[in-house]
């Protein structure tokens, strides 16, 4: 009998490819083609050359005040004191360190890297959608949310894309998703938030498929938990920044609670999910779209970042609409188009 080579061990370990405990996913992804990432390209380069804040006739506010930090502030990193190992997750230095330093060795100017930047978002965004469920569900990421976090949230947005390449890469890749994984929250802290979402999601829904979570605290426990993190990220937001000593701990009050009319449609899709076989969000993106949704309808009480939530998520989500019964998934995505629709609306100021 021959001896078992280290990968064959390694294997045995962990169980088979759908079983590792570590892996991010419980089923495999459809292969990234070059078709999809001709299309993507060509989704990112037509969307990056659209003059948004013209047509918007406003500026964005946060790509405004990255600009106007790195040309004339002083580096927060020149004067802050690193001494503890959440401060340099608290303080993103990667964000801090990697754009000045790509101006001054590429000679680059920061609006430059910062389409750059917009470009990379809204390529993985849709790469994230399309290999999935197809071409055809493209048009469908053509929401102010994509446009937003891609163009002004673009450090949230940069910080979410790198998750989901972590996601979407082939399981021999894995030391790489967990290298994106690691440099993630240096740009953003909440994607600190988001990895350990996804990893009790990933979790709950592989202890359901083995029988040792009953059904019933399975769903209990992912629509509490969405419930959870709205109000941590409402209510309690500023109480938790400030203990940490985060520079945004008086801005996290009351900065982006959700009306009625924002969160409406989304409530609606919470409860037609809820409606659907078992199967639908017995997955882990199913299961992850529903603690998604009921943050989202919570934050009606909580107050929380639901646009900010919504947009990081969205891919998952539209995968999640086109997952519904096929009796209804027309309804939904003619609910969905006409929501985007009005959010168009608003978005350009048209009335």
């Amino acid at each position: 009998m021959q001896p078992l080579s280290l990968r064959s061990r390694l294997q045995q370990a962990i169980g088979s490819k759908g079983s590792n405990p570590l892996d991010m996913r419980t089923t495999a992804l459809p292969r990234l083609k070059a078709w999809h990432l001709i299309v993507c390209a060509s989704f990112a380069f037509i969307i990056l050359n659209i003059p948004w804040e013209i047509a918007r006739g406003k500026e964005f506010t946060d790509k405004a005040n990255y600009l106007n930090y790195f040309k004339y502030e002083v580096n927060i990193l020149e004067y802050k004191e690193l001494e503890k190992w959440y401060q340099y997750l608290t303080n993103e230095v990667l964000w801090h360190t990697s754009i000045p330093f790509i101006h001054e060795t590429a000679g680059l100017q920061y609006l430059t890297i910062f389409k750059f930047i917009s470009f990379f978002c809204v390529f993985t965004m849709a790469a994230a959608l399309i290999r999935v469920k197809g071409l055809l569900s493209l048009p469908l990421l053509m929401n102010p949310l994509l446009i937003t976090f891609c163009f002004d949230q673009m450090r949230n947005a940069l910080a979410v894309s790198l998750l989901l390449w972590a996601y979407m890469l082939p399981r021999k890749a894995f030391l790489g998703s967990i290298l994106l994984v690691a440099l993630a929250p240096l740009f953003h802290t909440s994607s600190v938030l988001f990895v350990a979402l996804w990893l009790v999601v990933v979790t709950a829904t592989k202890l359901l498929e083995k029988n040792v979570l009953p059904y019933f605290l399975f769903l209990s426990g992912i629509l509490l938990g969405g419930i959870a993190l709205s109000f941590v990220t409402g209510e309690m937001a500023s109480s938790l920044l400030s203990a940490v000593g985060d520079r945004r701990a008086e801005r996290a009050e009351g900065d982006a609670s959700s009306g009625v009319k924002y969160t409406l449609f989304w409530a609606f899709f919470l409860l037609v999910a809820l409606a659907q076989p078992r199967g639908h969000f017995t997955n882990a993106i199913g299961a992850y779209s529903i603690v998604i949704l009921s943050c989202v309808t919570s934050n009606l009480i909580f107050g929380g970042y639901s646009s900010r939530f919504l947009a990081a998520s969205l891919p998952f989500l539209l995968i999640s609409l086109l997952n519904i019964d096929g009796k209804v998934k027309p309804l939904m995505i003619l609910a969905y188009v006409s929501y985007a629709l009005l959010q168009w609306v608003y978005w350009l100021k048209l009335r």
